[in-house]
């Protein structure tokens, strides 16, 4: 259907149409793990809103590049792209494109062991989606730094975190990250044979 969508905005000159049906196919791609024809739509719609002069989208595609070249642990090149699109959400004061750039960037640093400027980037992020009140950005923020305090071996503070981001879930819905939670809960009380909660 999108792309009968592309063929008909393309005979009609609606270039803006034409850019968004390609972003909506890479989003797609993407849940479908087929990561080199996500980044070929996103690439087509990244010029194409970039020749309208339409920054959002443009960005939007940039940072979703960045979260691909994540999911295939191209990890500095994921950085390097990442920060280019938080820097330019920035300049058009995007504050949720600025917040999930940090928290994608929160959770490579977390990935590479270095929990100090990974602790920097969710805080961050969760402080702007708590000033825009973007409650699953909050709980995820929340679940990702409870995941570094349990690393760290910091259980009361791990349990904390998790604790408030298992609420957060349960609040707006979203059981298999409420479970995900609850399973750490249960794997702090085991490390601290604590067998009874």
């Amino acid at each position: 259907m999108l792309n009968n969508a592309i063929t008909q905005f393309q005979e009609v000159d609606n270039r803006l149409g034409v850019a968004q049906c390609l972003q909506s196919i890479g989003r797609i791609a993407i849940l479908q793990s087929n990561y080199v024809e996500a980044m070929e739509m996103f690439k087509k719609a990244m010029k194409e809103f970039q020749r309208l002069g339409k920054r959002l989208g443009a960005t939007q595609c940039l940072q979703s590049l960045g979260n691909i070249a994540h999911m295939q642990s191209e990890n500095e090149q994921a950085k390097t792209i990442l920060n280019d699109a938080m820097s330019q959400f920035q300049q058009i004061n995007h504050r949720l494109g600025v917040a999930s750039c940090m928290r994608s960037l929160g959770d490579i640093a977390q990935l590479q062991n270095n929990y100090d400027a990974a602790k920097e980037m969710l805080s961050s992020a969760m402080t702007e989606y708590e000033q825009i009140s973007e409650r699953l950005g909050v709980a995820q923020c929340l679940q990702s730094l409870g995941d570094i305090a349990q690393s760290q071996s910091n259980y009361a503070e791990a349990t904390k975190l998790l604790n408030s981001a298992m609420t957060q879930f349960r609040r707006i819905g979203m059981k298999g990250a409420s479970a995900q939670c609850l399973q750490s809960l249960g794997d702090i009380a085991c490390m601290q044979n604590s067998y009874v909660l």
